[in-house]
């Protein structure tokens, strides 16, 4: 039985060939921006979020950058968006929310404030790290259920990762938790890769590997690692030798497919890695403003949001930006997917942008590896290739989304909730 209803074909055709921008500024000088600092970046639905210095959160859609001062004042040091596309800030204040351009502060477990990070799962819960708490906080939109720590794990979150699984993995001082059904894992210094090193920042990428960014505990000392923890268990430790920005500390991880692009605090610009091949890109090289980086995320196009310190919102594809707040460009040029909505709790579409005249296979691949169903095309044309598909029948779960073509591979993860 195929796991897909309708298939629907829309044929582009081109006249010439198009050109796009690989980096694009947003600063003060060319948007109603009010500070070229900027603590933190999300991209979401074809937009780009970020809180700057001076407590603003912005948006940036179609080149126009609109600004709303937080209330109350309060720097922002982690942000989430979740499916409904509602922005959780994790501040110095607590929680606090942006609906419908209002702030709403969520009212904290009894003596916890600062909230360090932030991660949402796939039933929509915001879960969160405290400055100094030994413990990790679940806010389900109506109440808190407080988890506490295993005395060995210790205190101060730094990061919070949700896995394609639903588990959930944070760094905490120089060791790193998993937590699945309410059991803990722990790896500390003991283990070896941690040892003597802070856990700066953990990313789980598309096809669920753990990208663990640490810097070394002394400040004399500060070298840093990029760990890999794959989808089997084995952990993999890149140092300076396989990068030499990673002798800075890997303190920001973001992915698109096979490339890990890292940036240590506030020096030495950006890497792009693939564990075989490692490009630094800093001011010497590139238009990038300044070297002083604080965040970066990247979206199923490729496209990388840069949060600088003192350079603006930085936007980076090395193929060419191709969504809508950057450029007004042909995305038929680019291959893409993108699955909507998601997560979902019955039909979703799935978007498929094709470069060229191409085979095509999608399949759906359970957590456990377990093939549900694969789709095969002989030959589309280039341009946009729509499938909508019924998952009524799919259990409640994280699933993933692999599209090949003669050329390229896209993985993506979808959830299935009720």
């Amino acid at each position: 039985m195929r796991l897909w209803t309708t298939l629907i074909l829309i044929v582009v055709v081109h006249h010439s060939e198009a050109q796009f921008d690989i980096w694009q500024i947003y600063d003060t000088t060319n948007t109603s921006m009010h500070s070229n600092a900027i603590e933190t970046v999300e991209i979401f639905n074809n937009s780009v979020w970020f809180v700057d210095y001076t407590g603003r959160l912005n948006k940036l859609n179609n080149g126009i950058v609109q600004s709303w001062p937080i209330v109350p004042f309060t720097i922002a040091p982690d942000m989430a968006i979740d499916a409904q596309g509602v922005v959780w800030l994790a501040t110095t204040v607590g929680l606090i929310k942006f609906q419908n351009n209002t702030f709403i502060t969520v009212t904290m477990p009894l003596g916890v404030s600062a909230i360090k990070s932030i991660a949402i799962d796939g039933n929509g819960d915001i879960w969160v790290g405290a400055s100094g708490g030994q413990a990790f906080y679940q806010y389900d939109g109506t109440s808190w259920q407080i988890h506490s720590y295993p005395a060995i794990l210790g205190v101060n979150t730094y990061s919070i990762a949700v896995d394609i699984d639903g588990s959930l993995w944070v760094g905490v001082g120089s060791k790193v938790g998993h937590f699945f059904n309410n059991t803990w894992e722990v790896f500390t210094e003991l283990d070896g890769y941690l040892s003597g090193w802070l856990v700066q920042k953990i990313h789980v990428d598309a096809i669920g590997n753990k990208w663990i960014g640490v810097s070394n505990a002394l400040i004399t000392d500060n070298y840093g690692r990029l760990i890999k923890i794959d989808t089997t268990g084995s952990w993999t430790v890149f140092d300076s030798t396989n990068c030499s920005k990673f002798w800075l500390g890997v303190e920001n991880i973001a992915s698109k497919d096979d490339t890990i692009y890292t940036a240590p605090w506030n020096v030495g610009g950006f890497c792009s890695f693939n564990e075989q091949n490692c490009d630094t890109i800093s001011t010497f090289n590139s238009p990038l403003p300044t070297d002083k980086i604080h965040d970066m995320d990247a979206d199923q196009w490729g496209n990388l949001a840069i949060a600088t310190n003192g350079g603006g919102l930085v936007l980076f594809n090395e193929k060419g930006l191709n969504f809508n707040p950057i450029a007004p460009t042909d995305s038929s040029y680019f291959f893409g997917v993108d699955i909507y909505p998601n997560p979902t709790r019955s039909n979703f579409t799935l978007s498929i942008n094709l470069p060229e005249v191409s085979s095509l296979q999608w399949s759906i691949i359970n957590t456990q590896g377990k093939l549900i169903d694969k789709v095969s095309y002989g030959s589309l044309p280039k341009g946009n290739t729509v499938v909508q598909f019924n998952s009524e029948h799919l259990n409640v779960g994280v699933y993933i989304i692999e599209v090949l073509t003669n050329d390229y591979i896209n993985v993506q993860k979808l959830m299935i909730q009720r």
